[in-house]
């Protein structure tokens, strides 16, 4: 019995029809090979598993005389595919004399290798179709692999059929092929539902990106996305958008609008006029088929919702257009009571000033409900948070910086309904299926969070630790209006839906429960990454001027043994006077050392017991030592601890000033035992120290380390130099000098042993080695240039500074302007 093997599309351009393949299904045809002594050239795509669609070009790489290519390929529509004839598979028993052996070489090389039958369609030249292409050829693949195997996948053939004009008048159609239900009117089908074309207004904005990134794919049915961009010098268009609507004439808009199967328009980043006209017209466009068009808005139109509430307000033109019109109207956004309002309630729903036009246009939308043709859904955003944050922007950018510049206004205890711009793309994508009842949506987490507990949450985890102030309504005057979703007092329930099981949450929880993993979307996003250098040297080769100098350029935690140390020893003090009976005042009770790991965020009591026990050992040496010195041991845990413990150097970075100044410090610092039963050694199992394996910490790792080079001489030359006040109190004497001289050298020149450039080697990033930089007789901005260049070489984070590349090319342009100013002033 034959099967349906395959069917034959005639094409003008192989490249620009699989493009356009591409971009109608998200699906791309592989080029199959050349025909020899045929003129033709295809590629392929499964239908199914012996089945696939062949693309048919002419090959002029060929020389074909004065015979047409085969199969029809020179039948095509120009600019369009045309289906010119099928063909079926035949088993190997039913091949006789009438069928001829014919090959291709196939991209690879390789021979792919069939029998056709000749008398189907004259095999010499093969260009006439039988039956002008309504009746198929027969093939047998003489025991090659099919090439619908090789072939990518991701497309179905639902239903064949054959158009007959009949002697008196008419058309008869018969079925050659049925898999399905759908009309072969454009040859194919997307497997599991026909592509889903979606507007996008304004893709290249915080919500459009979520968005793009969500709705590439609904329910296994690739989609096609057309959206307009705000464009600016920051525009990235997302990469699954497929064209770019013009929005010159709204009415380009409006088009793309009527075609699609999903609309969406978020009224944080649109304009407003644009939307109400879409809207308006919606209602008198004809369309190409059911619309769901989603309109995103937020939970200001709620701000002054009150239970019972009906917003009498519009129109009366007496309450201020902006909150920084009269402080007490920002006070009025907390006066509400704070019950719990529904989707139900939208009717009752009160907007702030700012946002009337917003409600106006969420009721436009709705009423498009009216019309058979569209389902129209309003979804009410809570304060969008998460990946390059944008209301909360400002207070992750300050909190990386290390700026003290947070504020909570009035007490900050105003329930702020929050939602992850993931989630909310999310939501999109269950609407688009059109299958809820409930018009109007509410879309918040479970967080319930609190306008301080969000501040504190941001500064405590990213920031430096500090309390946050706060200042009355009347100080914040001035910032209001950028501030307005702060000052929101009211608990919303999340819609129905979103509380079903098969609703996959981002960030259900709020803002705080995730704030380390917004933190870790905002660098991400912002191209925000550490920078951990380690500069080493001989004594008084100038590592902590340097140290100093790109500490400030790239705002780096510049750290350095003595001040470590002196922290941890302070830190030592407080934890004594805490635990320690005779230390305590009458009404207070001593501390257990051990319960002191469980307190959160007090800074001088977290590692108490770590903290106690070097300040014994520091007493217990000063006893016995006119100048101590603690083991290696202990000054590496000190300084791990203040790397781990500080924001700034997990999220800025640090430069580690002459340290470690050993191999036996490098490993002591970086690297540690690698926890779990991966750990263990197989052949000692006991857990001991010995027995468990050793690893870098990533979270520590540098990323440079830097040798400055200088001779012994000079160095005693600079530390000579100093004044008196300069050398007081610090090790650079000329007695130290030589004590730290001497162990420099007896390091760098341990002949048969790990030395710590051996040591830095092995932890350093990727393939990077120590370098090494002179400085004797060169210019320190040169010396600064060279780390920076060395830094910058493979790409430098953004970080909120210019890079040292950009200063330059900065700099250059300058110049050019100036001398050409000076030109033009002579002339």
């Amino acid at each position: 019995m034959a099967e349906l093997d395959h069917i034959v599309v005639a094409v003008e351009n192989l490249e620009d029809s699989i493009g356009a393949f591409v971009e109608a299904t998200g699906v791309r045809p592989v080029v199959g090979g050349s025909h020899g002594g045929r003129g033709t050239r295809n590629a392929l795509l499964a239908l199914g598993p012996q089945l696939y669609l062949e693309l048919l070009a002419r090959d002029h790489s060929q020389a074909n005389g004065e015979h047409p290519a085969w199969l029809g390929a020179m039948d095509y529509s120009p600019g369009l595919g045309r289906l010119t004839t099928f063909c079926v598979r035949v088993p190997s028993e039913d091949v006789d004399d009438r069928f001829k052996h014919c090959s291709r070489r196939k991209v690879d090389a390789s021979v792919l290798e069939w029998q056709v039958d000749a008398s189907d369609h004259e095999h010499a030249h093969v260009a006439r179709l039988p039956q002008e292409g309504t009746s198929p050829f027969r093939v047998s693949w003489c025991g090659s692999e099919h090439p619908a195997a090789g072939a990518p996948k991701g497309c179905e053939l639902p239903l064949l059929e054959r158009v007959a004009v009949l002697p008196e008048g008419g058309e008869k159609t018969e079925s050659i092929y049925v898999d399905g239900m759908f009309s072969l009117n454009t040859v194919f089908h997307i497997a599991g539902g026909t592509p889903m074309r979606i507007f996008i207004n304004n893709a290249d904005t915080y919500v459009g990106n979520a968005l793009c990134a969500d709705l590439q794919k609904i329910l296994e049915t690739p989609t096609r996305i057309y959206a307009t961009v705000k464009g600016g010098d920051d525009c990235q268009v997302p990469p699954p958008v497929r064209r770019i609507v013009s929005r010159r004439d709204q009415s380009n808009v409006l088009k793309a609008v009527s075609q699609s199967h999903l609309a969406v328009f978020d009224l944080h980043s649109s304009d407003l006029a644009e939307v109400d006209f879409i809207l308006r017209r919606l209602k008198s466009q004809p369309l190409d088929q059911q619309l769901v068009l989603v309109l995103i808005s937020s939970v200001m139109v709620w701000a002054r919702t009150k239970p019972n509430s009906v917003d009498e307000s519009v129109g009366d033109g007496l309450v201020p257009e902006t909150a920084s019109e009269n402080a007490s109207d920002a006070e009025e956004l907390q006066s509400s009571e704070t019950a719990v309002l529904t989707d139900a309630d939208w009717r009752r729903r009160v907007p702030s000033s700012r946002y009337r036009s917003w409600k106006k246009l969420e009721t436009l939308a709705l009423s498009l409900n009216s019309l058979d043709s569209i389902n129209a859904y309003v979804v009410c955003s809570g304060v969008l948070y998460g990946n390059g944050e944008l209301t909360f922007y400002d207070d992750f950018r300050a909190a990386w910086l290390g700026e003290v510049t947070h504020r909570i206004i009035g007490d900050g205890e105003n329930i702020i309904p929050t939602l992850h711009v993931r989630d909310l793309a999310r939501c999109v994508r269950h609407l688009s299926a059109a299958t809820e009842e409930q018009s109007y949506v509410i879309a918040v987490d479970d967080g319930l969070n609190k306008q301080k507990e969000i501040l504190t949450a941001i500064v405590n985890h990213l920031g430096t630790g500090v309390e946050v102030p706060k200042i009355s309504y009347d100080q914040a005057v001035a910032c209001l209006d950028e501030r307005e979703a702060f000052l929101l007092d009211v608990r919303l329930q999340a819609s129905d839906f979103l509380h079903h099981p098969e609703f996959t949450w981002w960030s259900k929880d709020g803002p705080v429960a995730a704030v380390d993993k917004l933190i870790n979307e905002f660098c991400a996003w912002r191209n925000l990454r550490p920078l951990k250098l380690v500069l080493i040297g001989p004594p008084a080769s100038g590592k902590t001027f340097y140290a100093a100098k790109i500490a400030e350029s790239y705002r780096l935690v510049h750290i350095t043994v003595g001040p470590v140390v002196q922290e941890a020893l302070a830190r030592g003090k407080k934890v004594k006077a805490m635990v320690d009976p005779e230390a305590q005042e009458s009404d207070a009770e001593p501390v257990d050392v051990e319960s002191l790991d469980d307190r959160d965020r007090q800074e001088d009591f977290r590692d108490g017991p770590f903290y106690l026990s070097l300040l014994e050992q520091w007493e217990e040496l000063e006893g016995t030592q006119p100048n101590p010195r603690l083991p290696a041991p202990m000054i590496c845990k000190a300084i791990r601890y203040e790397l781990e413990r500080r924001n700034a150097c997990k999220f800025r970075g640090y430069v580690l000033d002459g340290f470690p100044r050993t191999a036996e410090e490098a490993r002591e610092l970086f690297v540690m035992p690698l926890t779990g039963k991966e750990g263990v050694d197989d052949e000692n199992e006991d857990g001991d120290e010995t027995s468990k394996k050793l690893v870098v910490d990533d979270t520590l790792r540098p990323g440079w380390a830097f040798l400055l080079q200088s001779e012994l001489d000079a160095c005693r030359s600079r530390l000579e130099a100093l004044t008196e006040a300069e050398a007081t109190g610090t090790h650079n004497t000329v007695e130290d000098f030589q004590r730290r001289a001497d162990g420099w050298t007896k390091e760098i020149e341990s002949h048969g042993s790990v030395t710590v450039l051996d040591a830095l080697n092995n932890v350093l990033e990727g393939e990077r080695t120590c370098r090494e930089i002179k400085v004797d007789g060169v210019d320190t901005d040169d010396v600064v240039d060279i780390i920076s260049q060395a830094i910058e070489h493979e790409g430098c984070p953004y970080n909120y500074i210019p890079s040292k590349r950009t200063e330059v090319e900065a700099k250059t342009i300058e110049m050019e302007r100036e001398e050409l100013r000076k030109k033009q002033a002579e002339v």
